[in-house]
């Protein structure tokens, strides 16, 4: 019985010691893959009788780089592990062990200078008064989570900077239910800039606020869809805090900001947008008419050649007879006039090509503005800068634009007043706002103090056949746009009702002064000699021409087709007749035309003297013409002195260069 007993009881202790090392082996075992895991760094540290590291793990060695020989044989080793900045926390760590239960977020320095973060936490072995004899040390690098952090902080930055400094106008609002009548959380600089308010005042405010009444109904319509679709494109107007109204495309859409679900809104002021808009359709309408506008004018002028040719001749051939010569002269003012209308019309077609040369405009625009005015109670002052910038423009082109501008002032002010005409010079820098490039101008004004236009009227005053005059055409604007833009330049206006209409004319410039360029029209011929071979595929205007150059002393020889003045130019030279000059008209139907033409007779002399002539001034080679081989120009219709000073001037230039 009692070694039964002692029996049980023996079986009872083992199973009992056997249950306390299982326990032990599987805490030993917890400890042990602790101590040596692949991601803790382990270190064990005694404070009795001094501070000492007793003991560090595999992982940390590798780790750090040192070997645990290294780090036991070099007590302060372990110190200089601790970046500098961080080592005042070590330093409390140490010194007030177990004060500290939190981890601790330290930078350590590798052997080979990487610097990593660790979190490290430290668990206190006390003696039995409860005081920190040592600590053992778990540290886990975590330089992948700071990386992280850091990359969201400075991508949080980088979108904080973007939102405050976006040239577009950014800002959160409430989304209530009508998503109109949410306060403005907060927006970026340019919103403040724009709209002219202050951050605190905007924060007062609604986005309905913001809208220009115009808008309201569009913009509330619009938000309606937001709850669906969950963002909005659209145009509206807003209003600023000094009452301008601005054109803008808003992007909104749903958001969260502090837990709460907002809008987001991003608007673009389209402005100048709607001005470059305003500037394709005008464009546009100019394009409508063109076509027409070119082939009228062209015939036109073919037939006026012929008459102001025959009438010239007439007045040279009838000496004796006064009144006679005086209805002729009246007759051919009165034709030019039609050719001033044709030029006109030229001009707004699609070409009317400037022939552009280096001029101030300081006389032209005197001259004009004050032939403009004669018989008027109208006073003109001037303020023009003596040393007023060079231009390249075609005088009589530009001419015509001053011309159009004052007799609109003329008309404006029936009653008297006073016409101001101002010319500076000015330098343009990059502006997106406005419609000017980059560069030089003289800038050009003429203020009347009129009747005004109404602002209804305004984006109308260049149309084409626009007008509100009972005798009005229409054209002199258009043509004046017209013009201004092909010579590169830029023509606005400002206009009120009962306070006057201020033109603005911005031309190309060069930075330096040249005096005025004057065409010198006299009654006098310049008559010459000489063989002539011209180019001309209408009857009437080879008789013509044919009789004119009669009248100045030269020998004409016609050709209707290009190939045949080819022909005619190539056999002179060994029949010991060669020609002189050539005339040629740039357009033959049917056949090759003067640009071909010249082409080929460059091939056989290089140094051929011939006049381009033209009804198509807006072609390339008549304002172009020394780049196509040509040595003079004349466009039609011309006088008899207007043919024979370039048939003088011309030969001149040849014999003066022999």
């Amino acid at each position: 019985m009692g070694l039964l007993t002692l029996i049980i009881t023996f079986s009872s202790v083992c199973i009992l010691l056997g249950g306390i090392l299982i326990v032990f082996f599987i805490k030993y075992r917890r400890t042990y893959s602790l101590i040596n895991s692949d991601d803790s760094l382990f270190f064990y540290i005694t404070y009795k009788p001094k501070r000492k590291l007793l003991y560090i793990n595999k992982t940390c060695e590798a780790f750090c780089g040192y070997t645990a020989k290294e780090f036991y044989g070099n007590q302060n080793l372990f110190s200089k592990l601790i970046h500098p900045e961080d080592y005042p926390l070590f330093e409390f760590l140490n010194e007030c062990p177990g004060t500290y239960s939190r981890p601790a977020i330290m930078r350590w320095v590798k052997k080979d200078g990487t610097v990593i973060w660790v979190e490290q936490r430290l668990n206190n072995i006390c003696d039995k008064n409860g005081k920190v004899t040592a600590v053992t040390g778990v540290a886990r690098n975590i330089s992948h989570q700071k990386r992280e952090e850091f990359a969201v902080r400075e991508s949080t930055q980088v979108f904080k900077e973007l939102f405050y400094n976006a040239p577009d106008c950014i800002f959160l609002h409430e989304f209530r239910g009508d998503a109109l009548n949410g306060r403005i959380i907060v927006s970026n600089e340019r919103t403040l800039s724009l709209l002219e308010y202050s951050q605190d005042l905007l924060q007062s405010l609604t986005f309905k606020d913001l809208i220009e009444s115009k808008s309201l109904n569009l913009v509330s319509n619009v938000m309606e869809s937001i709850h669906v679709c969950g963002k909005v494109r659209y145009e509206a107007l807003f209003k600023t805090r000094s009452g301008r109204v601005l054109p803008v495309e808003i992007n909104t859409n749903i958001t969260h900001y502090k837990g709460q679900k907002v809008l987001l809104s991003i608007s673009r002021d389209v402005s100048f947008r709607h001005k470059m808009e305003q500037e394709a359709i005008k464009n546009q309408k100019l394009e409508t008419i063109s076509i027409l506008a070119g082939g009228i004018a062209h015939d036109f002028n073919n037939y006026l050649t012929a008459i102001i040719g025959n009438i010239s001749m007439a007045q040279e051939m009838l000496d004796n007879k006064e009144e006679l010569k005086e209805f002729l002269f009246q007759t051919r003012k009165l034709i030019m006039k039609a050719t001033d209308l044709t030029q006109q019309l030229l001009t707004f077609s699609k070409g009317g090509t400037p022939i552009k040369r280096l001029t101030s405009i300081k006389n032209t625009l005197k001259e004009t503005a004050l032939f403009s005015l004669r018989g008027t109670n109208i006073d003109c002052n001037f303020r023009i800068n003596p040393d007023i910038w060079t231009v390249e423009v075609d005088i009589g082109q530009m001419s015509q634009v001053f011309n159009n501008i004052v007799i609109n002032a003329r008309q404006a002010m029936s009653a008297g007043g006073i016409l101001e005409v101002s010319a500076e010079n000015i330098s343009v820098e990059i502006d997106e706002e406005s419609f000017i490039r980059k560069g030089n101008y003289v800038k050009i004004t003429f203020r009347d103090t009129g009747i005004g236009i109404p602002q209804e009227h305004l984006s109308h005053v260049f149309d084409p056949f626009f007008t509100t005059k009972e005798k009005g055409s229409g054209l002199g604007l258009a043509t004046s746009y017209s013009i201004v833009k092909r010579h590169g330049g830029y023509i606005t206006l400002e206009s009120y009702i009962d306070e006057g209409t201020t033109f603005y004319i911005y031309l190309p410039a060069l930075k330096r002064v040249k005096g005025d360029v004057y065409n010198l029209i006299g009654n006098d011929l310049l008559k010459g000699s000489g063989r002539i071979l011209v180019l001309e595929d209408q009857d009437y205007i080879r008789e013509t021409l044919k009789n004119m150059f009669t009248i100045l002393g030269y020998e004409s020889v016609f050709s209707t087709k290009g190939e045949e003045t080819i022909r005619l130019y190539e056999h002179a030279f060994p029949e010991g007749k060669p020609f002189d000059l050539v005339l040629m008209d740039i357009t033959i139907k049917g056949g090759l035309g003067g640009e071909e033409t010249m082409e080929r007779l460059l091939r056989i002399d290089p140094d051929i003297r011939a006049i381009v002539s033209s009804g198509y001034s807006n072609h390339p080679v008549v304002a172009n013409y020394k780049i196509y081989g040509f040595k003079n120009v004349i466009r039609k219709p011309f006088t008899l002195y207007e043919l024979s000073k370039v048939l003088f001037d011309t030969l001149a230039i040849h014999k003066g260069n022999n």
